[in-house]
């Protein structure tokens, strides 16, 4: 009976480090550049959304969000501080995509950060 529980306990501890081994990396990544920063959202090589934020004070512009297959601006208006612009991107990607935001302010670049996905 002991030796039951015991291989019982043993065959429980091997499932749960199979399942641990095999379950796939997030591709939920982040990153910050001068006073602006990227999220990237999704699961394993599927990007659900991404968005860009600014951090240091209002201003008069706009972002871009760009990567492997796509590249949005958004409109050019006022931004409040950390104001978001989200997009929904909804694909798969490659390992190692990159994907960067950019927040610009009469022509001035306010940050470029930059994330990559690693599966």
């Amino acid at each position: 009976m002991h030796f039951g529980k015991l291989f019982s306990f043993a065959a429980c501890v091997a499932v749960v480090a199979a399942t641990t081994l095999t379950t796939p990396a997030q591709a939920t990544v982040h990153g910050c550049s001068g006073t602006v920063c990227i999220y990237v959202n999704g699961h394993s090589d599927y990007v659900s959304y991404a968005h860009a934020q600014n951090y240091q004070h209002p201003y008069f512009g706009h972002f871009h969000l760009y990567g492997v297959g796509f590249s949005m601006k958004s409109p050019t208006q006022h931004w409040r501080y950390k104001s978001k612009w989200q997009i929904d991107v909804k694909k798969y990607f490659p390992d190692r995509s990159v994907f960067c935001a950019e927040a610009w302010e009469n022509g001035r670049l306010l940050g470029r950060p930059c994330a990559e996905i690693r599966i």
